[in-house]
């Protein structure tokens, strides 16, 4: 089945509200949907990076 990307982005959009305010980093955990993890990055305007990455202590600028 394909991903339909702009509902996920939609959603994501209208959700945000939800998460905490004092988020630093969202990390995304491969195979578990990076796309998901991008578009809240993305969206809330917080830095992102993978968890290989976070545990070497990077981040994506």
């Amino acid at each position: 089945m394909p991903i339909d990307f702009s509902a996920m982005n939609e959603t994501t959009v209208r959700k945000l509200h939800r998460l905490p305010g004092d988020i630093d980093l969202v990390v995304g955990v491969p195979r578990s949907c990076i796309l998901a993890d991008a578009m809240v990055s993305l969206t809330a305007n917080i830095p992102m990076t993978d968890l290989d990455s976070f545990l070497a202590g990077r981040i994506y600028t």
